[in-house]
């Protein structure tokens, strides 16, 4: 910067040299706003996900509750640990499942409204489609694993004597 306020004033003593900035000190200034909403929104995604995966996995104990004797009952007939977590998980992903699909085509119905927020991005954009579905499902694995191995460790006199 010396470098450049000196050349100038060796051209013309009279030139007064104020406020010089750098490019990319401009352009950082320029897109502050728009690296701010950036970071905001994928502080929000971040806090969407883990709020579904707490939903989810509140909505999936409440069902496995629900469904206690029931368990009780296929483990007491001799129904392996694995079958029950299998079979609770199986079921657990097709309520993931149907709820993706249902967010999917909401998705697409409502792109056009976002499509002034998007820079350089199509609003139906297949990568970030995918990387969504694949957040969503990573959140729902341990939501509908816990609640399955907790249902595969149920005792099932203790179960069957409750009801």
């Amino acid at each position: 910067m010396n470098l450049l306020r000196q050349t100038v004033r060796a051209e013309d003593p009279q030139l007064l040299v104020v406020g010089l900035n750098s490019v990319p000190a401009l352009i950082d200034r320029q897109l502050s706003v728009e690296r701010t909403i950036a970071l905001l929104s994928g502080y929000f995604a971040l806090f969407a996900v883990l709020l579904a995966g707490i939903g989810l996995h509140g909505v999936l104990s409440h069902q496995i509750t629900q469904r206690t004797k029931e368990i009780g009952i296929r483990v007491a007939l001799g129904a392996v640990r694995r079958q029950v977590i299998w079979a609770v998980t199986r079921e657990s992903l097709g309520l993931v499942a149907t709820g993706i699909v249902v967010g999917l085509g909401v998705a697409l119905a409502s792109s056009g409204l976002f499509v002034s927020l998007l820079f350089e991005i199509k609003p139906l954009d297949p990568i970030s489609m995918f990387a969504a579905v694949g957040a969503l499902v990573l959140a729902a694995l341990p939501a509908a694993l816990i609640p399955a191995v907790r249902a595969a460790r149920l005792d099932p006199a203790r179960t069957l004597r409750e009801e």
